[in-house]
């Protein structure tokens, strides 16, 4: 709230527009940095542990985008600081 200066009250109006926004249209603005695909398919045919890490979202949302990406067959774990 302190960052943009909103009220608590405004600070729940912003995320409630958030949650309204996100599911249904935001996330489909994700984007994948270039190369990253391939570099984490030469990680998983290396034999490599690795995982997601996300903050703000909830899991449920890192794995709606890893989907969107094609990417969660070759994810094994997912974690995030909810969880």
């Amino acid at each position: 709230m302190t960052v943009y200066g909103f009220s608590k009250e405004e600070a729940e109006e912003a995320l409630s527009y958030y949650r309204e926004y996100y599911p249904s249209k935001g996330i489909y603005d994700a984007v994948l940095y270039p190369g990253m695909k391939d570099c984490i398919k030469t990680l998983a045919e290396e034999g490599k542990e690795y995982c997601t890490s996300y903050c703000e979202n909830p899991s449920y949302f890192a794995r709606q985008i890893l989907t969107i990406f094609r990417v969660p067959p070759i994810f094994p774990a997912n974690r995030n600081r909810f969880e």
